[in-house]
């Protein structure tokens, strides 16, 4: 049986009733595989053709399709997409990015956290989760990625602190709830090195609260700089594992993204893929219960071209091939009452 015919037949084999109370469940025993399976520079261009060609280059299926959802021609939810990905027989992870346009290191000066959390935007909010309720099967979705960071917009640096993001996040959440969007799984997605570096920048202040959030995510990168050294993701992972798992008790992990280049300084990147993947499935980190690879390649305002596809050479394919192979990497997703 194809993998469409799979997924498809678990979606339909529930009520809409039943459809918009799910809730993605951490697997009891496994890590699902997922990926951003290169979807253009803006990040959106979602084809089953990627998808597929994806899941042919790594040999084993993906849980999730991991794409972003800009607010660059204003909020609207991206049905096209979510339908492309539910064609194919995945479930669609929506990353909201809320930015007017491509700007990094300073406010967005149309979304800023301040102006979102005071309802200026409810209405198109709105319109957005009616739609995801109307879209009438699960979506995982995120808002604000990597907000401890100090690249993107909505980074607390930029917004008066975690408070606010902790509010509008909240905020979000609500508009959600109020519009009957109750096919969301909701993800925090932190970045595994803050900056600054600093107290009040802890992961714990991010958090809007069980009540709100289904699961945590992180993402941890070896290196994106071609000649730079990159750091084993066992030896990051086990530096934040404990701040990690103590944002709280009940709510699994997932690493959101992972990866790295082809010419790091000091280890070859198919050695990278073998401890970071083995290393996951060794059971060492038990709260993790998802990964999802950032297949992607661009190119540095200095020209340099930064591949972190799995495929970027034949030694890194064969890691990934190899790592993945192993049955404690799944595919299959579980929803609260299936």
């Amino acid at each position: 049986m194809k993998r469409g015919v799979i997924l498809m037949s678990v979606f339909l084999s529930l009520t809409y009733g039943e459809l918009y109370s799910q809730k993605l469940l951490a697997p009891e025993s496994g890590i699902y595989h997922a990926a951003f399976p290169g979807m253009g520079a803006t990040e959106d261009v979602v084809t089953e053709e990627l998808i597929n060609d994806f899941v042919s280059l790594a040999g084993k299926e993906i849980t999730w399709v991991y794409f972003s959802n800009n607010w660059f021609n204003g909020i609207k939810f991206p049905v096209n997409n979510a339908n492309e990905i539910r064609n194919s027989g995945r479930v669609p992870f929506i990353r909201i990015m809320p930015r007017s346009d491509w700007r990094t290191g300073e406010l967005d000066p149309r979304y800023s956290l301040e102006r979102i959390l005071s309802g200026e935007y409810d209405d198109s909010i709105r319109l957005w989760f009616k739609e995801a309720k109307t879209f009438g099967s699960p979506l995982l979705v995120e808002f604000g990625t990597e907000v401890n960071g100090n690249w993107f917009p909505w980074s607390a640096v930029l917004n008066s602190g975690p408070e606010v993001f902790v509010k509008t996040y909240r905020h979000i959440i609500d508009l959600s709830r109020d519009s009957g969007a109750d096919n969301i799984t909701w993800f925090l997605h932190l970045n595994g090195v803050v900056w600054p570096v600093e107290e009040w920048n802890k992961f714990s202040n991010y958090y809007p609260g069980d009540e709100y959030i289904d699961w945590i995510g992180v993402s941890i990168y070896g290196s994106q700089i071609p000649g730079e050294d990159a750091k084993l993701l066992t030896n990051s992972l086990s530096e934040i594992y404990d701040e990690l798992s103590s944002i709280t008790e009940s709510k699994p992990i997932a690493i959101l993204e992972f990866a790295t280049v082809e010419n790091s300084g000091d280890i070859t990147k198919s050695a990278w893929i073998t401890d970071a993947l083995n290393g996951l499935a060794n059971g060492n980190f038990p709260r993790i219960k998802a990964v999802s690879w950032w297949h992607s390649n661009f190119v540095h305002s200095n020209g340099d071209l930064a591949d972190m596809r799995i495929d970027s050479s034949e030694e890194s394919l064969t890691a990934y091939r190899n790592a993945v192979s192993s049955e404690i990497f799944i595919s299959v997703p579980l929803f609260n009452d299936q």
